[in-house]
């Protein structure tokens, strides 16, 4: 048999050369020893507890006499399962995830991002502050998670591509004994997609993050209402009435997408961009609330009995991890200097609270500094540990 490399090429080349191909014969691939091989390394790379089970020829094969009889059924019912048991439920999780990608990631849209394949937020936000100087009204939307689930169940959006009765019977079986293929998803969203895209003119820019829709649009009031009505009845129809969206008048409102505040300047005409990338405020109260009592920084409960080296880590990676999220927010600095202001005292009172002492005399005992360069790259709160 042809090597998993080789068929997966095969798959790929021949969804972008004909978008409306339809596969038949995918299940024959649980036939190939490699595509086991295959499956056991990308496994390995993301599980580690796997590395003490090894996998050789013969168990391959046997597994394959599995297939062949569709024993998997029995399998995935199994109540007491062994380790072995496991390995191999995840290696056709794997290998079913592998050829649904390579079918259908050369159709994805460009600016729709999957939930299989992550890609970080920072992309779809340079693209809205390029593209969102010339446009004026927002429409955001996002597709029910329980409205995916549930239409998971029929995998009616599959069949349009794949003419294989047995594999699709094999994911029926995944999704009914409670097994995620994560690809799924994204390919039930890309129906959305396609259907969105078909009415989409110059004048929309749409962007999907996961569940997360956005359309950007250059038009009147009465024009944008009309795409509004349009896409409604458009989405509703594909996922049974399951979305929420919003219209936003971006000239006169900022909208919140991703997390980030958007909002045009007004005062900028030159050609550079007039999109800005904002800290919400609401966040920065909502990060600091646990660090605070009635307006004022507080010790943490919860970290009190950890070790003094932990305790520090904890609050360098909360600070860390929100300035590295909101790096393209133009106030970052700002609000993470507000947000740092309550967050370094609740870390004094912490450790003061542990000791049974005072907070002039912790930041004595640990020297404790801040860092004031605010670089994502460095610890915030940097101290001598005794």
């Amino acid at each position: 048999m042809q090597k998993a490399e080789v068929v997966l090429s095969i798959l790929s080349e021949q969804s972008k050369i004909n978008k409306d191909y339809r596969f038949d014969r995918l299940y024959r691939n649980f036939f190939n020893e490699d595509f086991y091989l295959h499956a056991y390394k990308e496994l390995l790379n993301h599980e580690k507890s796997y590395k003490n089970i090894s996998l050789d020829c013969s168990t391959i094969k046997e597994q394959i006499i599995l297939m062949k009889k569709e024993g998997y059924k029995t399998l995935l019912k199994k109540k007491n399962k062994n380790t072995n048991d496991d390995l191999f439920i995840n290696l056709l999780l794997r290998i079913t995830n592998i050829l649904l990608r390579k079918i259908y990631e050369p159709l994805f849209l460009k600016y729709s991002y999957a939930l299989s394949q992550p890609v970080h937020h920072y992309t779809p936000l340079k693209q809205i502050k390029i593209i969102g100087s010339r446009k004026n009204w927002v429409i955001q939307g996002n597709i029910d998670k329980a409205s995916v689930a549930s239409d998971h169940n029929s995998l009616a959006f599959l069949s349009i591509k794949i003419n294989d009765g047995r594999i699709l019977e094999l994911i029926k079986s995944f999704i009914a004994t409670g097994y995620r293929i994560p690809v799924i998803t994204d390919i039930y969203l890309y129906t959305i997609d396609q259907q969105i895209n078909n009415k989409c003119t110059e004048k929309v820019f749409y962007c999907r993050y996961e569940e997360n829709l956005l359309f950007l649009i250059d038009s009147t009031k009465k024009e944008a209402l009309e795409i509004q009505e349009e896409l409604n009845r458009t989405i509703s129809n594909v996922t049974k009435g399951t979305w929420s969206y919003q219209l936003t008048n971006w000239n006169d409102q900022s909208f919140i997408f991703l997390d980030y505040e958007i909002r045009k300047n007004k005062l900028v005409h030159s050609k550079e961009s007039n999109v800005q990338l904002l800290v919400p405020s609401s966040k920065i109260k909502e990060k600091i609330k646990p660090f605070t009592a009635q307006g004022k920084p507080r010790h943490h409960n919860r970290r009190i009995n950890l070790p003094t080296r932990e305790i520090v880590k904890l609050y360098n990676d909360e600070i860390t991890q929100l300035y590295q999220y909101y790096g393209l927010a133009e106030d970052v600095k700002k609000k993470i200097r507000s947000f740092r202001y309550y967050h370094y005292r609740s870390l004094l009172k912490t450790i003061a609270r542990k000791e049974k002492s005072t907070v002039p005399k912790i930041i004595k005992k640990y020297a404790f500094s801040i860092n004031e360069k605010i670089d994502c790259d460095q610890y915030f709160y940097q101290f001598v540990c005794k």
